[in-house]
């Protein structure tokens, strides 16, 4: 599926929602839940060139706090939606490489937060005990990636860099739902990509682009996006009215980018890219449901 037809079948989806919004409205199970949840996740993010070779390796810890409402502990089969805030925050190890190829270790510090939107419709007990949702997602991710300043194993200073990313990307999924007693099983899985990126990368060049660099330097590139993978796992604790009280998640999640066209330097007009990226991330989280609604 290509990056434009992903975000058309979203839409699509979405407008059916729109067009049912009078049967919405009389609906009494999409009455919402608000949740708040803090954790923590293990990020990796990893650039390579054209023939895999890894030019460079980044991993580490980011705490994290979202902010969801949500109608998806529903019972009956109809209309399921769920909006989403979530910011992360931390520092990764860096392993890499100079522009000239030497080796290089460092910090890297990632800052940023994502909102997303999620509509689908559930099966219920379309499997046995199990019901079946079908959904689909629009979101934007935004974050800074600074790389600390540096030396190299012969004391010599290498500046680090800074970039900003803006990524709009679409999903496609199912879920399973799962009921028993008082707990509830929600697994949700499918296919990720992103439909627009837009990176800002500040660093230092050389005046002629083959010395020692010492010109700051700024680059507008546009990785490709390309299909990723996403799964979560949440269990929900319910009170003795069945409203949720507490809940855990598990998940994994992805971004896969292809090498990006060159790009030249508004000062030295110099030449630069994005090499292919991989991003991986394994999250856990414990929420707490308000039940204001």
């Amino acid at each position: 599926m290509t990056s434009k037809a992903v975000p058309v079948v979203v839409a699509c989806i979405f407008g059916i929602f729109i067009f049912n919004q009078r049967s919405v409205a009389d609906d009494s199970p999409l009455k919402p839940s608000l949740g708040l949840a803090l954790g923590g996740e293990y990020s990796t993010w990893r650039e390579s060139d054209q023939s895999g070779t890894t030019l460079l390796r980044e991993s580490g810890p980011r705490g994290t706090l979202s902010l969801f409402l949500d109608n998806t502990d529903r019972i009956p089969s109809g209309i399921i939606y769920n909006f989403l805030l979530h910011g992360y925050l931390g520092d990764e190890h860096y392993d890499g490489q100079t522009q000239t190829g030497i080796p290089i270790t460092s910090n890297t510090n990632y800052f940023g937060g994502a909102a997303e939107i999620t509509g689908g419709y559930r099966f219920k007990d379309l499997l046995p005990s199990i019901s079946v949702d079908l959904t689909a997602a629009l979101g934007t991710d935004i974050w800074r990636r600074r790389i600390s300043d540096t030396h190299t194993d012969a004391g010599i200073y290498v500046s680090g860099s800074e970039e900003n990313y803006r990524i709009l990307y679409a999903r496609l999924g199912l879920g399973l739902y799962h009921v028993y007693d008082k707990w509830t099983h929600y697994v949700q899985f499918g296919a990720k990509r992103p439909f627009s990126t837009r990176e800002e990368a500040s660093l230092l060049v050389s005046q002629d682009c083959n010395a020692a660099p010492s010109v700051s330097e700024k680059f507008i590139l546009h990785p490709k996006g390309s299909e990723s993978f996403y799964l979560k796992w949440q269990i929900d604790h319910l009170s003795e009215n069945n409203k949720r009280q507490y809940s855990v998640m598990f998940y994994y999640d992805s971004f896969q980018f292809d090498r990006s066209d060159t790009a030249l330097g508004r000062v030295t007009g110099c030449p630069a890219h994005q090499p292919d990226s991989h991003q991986n991330v394994f999250g856990a989280q414990v929420g707490y449901y308000f039940n204001l609604f």
